[in-house]
């Protein structure tokens, strides 16, 4: 198996960012796991951007019974935290034991983003670097046997039950956990779905651009982003756009004053994100927020201001140059 470097914040375990978060390397000792741990959820408790450092709720309590820690057994751990990019707080942890052939990944998640995407995030990340590195052959998860929401996310992502001994055991809640296994040969040949989607730049007489912070309860929350959408079946880019302006926005556009300015790639851990962007000038009707927690008109050297996803990164160079 290839070495792991832990020494420093470089190579494999990085600092990485997701669709919604970072995660944040860091090194623990593996014989002060335990009290490590509880110095960093003190530590990082705390929102960064808050000149009074006000601390989050984040029961420390609950270590013991919401990750499994049994990785006193492991050649070595690794230690992320899970930061929202929209804020920079700390809302979770993610423990990777390393262990014969296997890693073993535990993820911890502040009560209050448990029902958000970021537990899968999480999971699927660390999944992909531990395969695309050539790490391990296959990575494990454990669950409670009450948490209906991850055991879903596991089993579509392709992850199997595994029967365990009573040596692998682990207790969580009084109760023995549920062990989900993900191999790398399946992980390499797995279909990963293209989305296509569209978006706009609107573009006003002070050559600034309209942006719109997504709601909560889509994924990646809280990000700014341009507006537009999935394109529906039979719709081009143009009439998928043309629609999502009008519902999101309440504005009517023309195809005639679309302006095709380039596109961005990128692959998520589960999907092939493909979305072109258009250019717009004109428009009819009052542009009101009809879907977005705000929305913001933007001079275009300040949009690196506003977290987005990472697909939306790489078009924001071109678009401070061509206006």
């Amino acid at each position: 198996m290839q070495k792991i470097e832990t020494s420093h914040q470089t190579g494999s375990w990085s600092d990485r960012q997701l669709m919604s978060m970072n995660l944040k390397f860091n090194q623990l000792n593996r014989l002060k796991f335990e009290p490590g741990f509880n110095a960093l959820l003190k530590e990082n408790s705390m929102d960064s951007d808050s000149k009074n450092k006000t601390k989050s709720k984040l029961p420390t309590n609950e270590l013991s019974t919401n990750l499994s820690l049994p990785n006193t057994d492991a050649r070595e751990n690794i230690f992320f935290s899970i930061e929202q990019l929209r804020d920079k707080k700390i809302i979770g942890y993610i423990v990777i034991g390393k262990f014969e052939d296997y890693f073993q990944v535990d993820c911890w998640i502040i009560p209050e983003r448990q029902k958000s995407s970021y537990f899968g995030e999480s999971i699927l990340r660390i999944s992909r670097l531990i395969f695309e590195e050539h790490l391990a052959e296959s990575v494990v998860v454990h669950i409670e046997h009450t948490n209906a929401r991850a055991e879903k996310f596991l089993k579509e992502a392709g992850f199997k039950l595994k029967n365990v001994t009573s040596s692998e055991k682990i207790i969580i809640h009084n109760k023995a956990a549920k062990l989900y296994s993900l191999c790398r040969n399946f992980w390499e040949h797995r279909e990963k779905p293209i989305l296509f989607v569209v978006a706009g730049a609107l573009i006003d007489s002070d050559s600034r651009v309209l942006i719109g912070k997504r709601p909560e309860k889509k994924p990646m929350a809280g990000l700014w982003e341009f507006p537009g959408g999935k394109l529906q079946k039979g719709e081009s880019p143009e009439t998928a756009l043309i629609r999502e302006l009008k519902e999101e926005l309440g504005v009517d556009i023309s195809e005639s004053c679309l302006a095709p300015f380039t596109f961005t790639s990128h692959l998520y851990d589960n999907f092939h994100l493909i979305m072109p962007l258009y250019l717009c000038r004109v428009w009819k009707g009052r542009v009101i927020n009809r879907e977005h927690i705000e929305i913001k008109w933007v001079q275009p050297n300040r949009l690196r201001e506003y977290p987005m996803p990472p697909a939306d990164l790489p078009l924001l160079p071109m678009l401070q140059e061509f206006l």
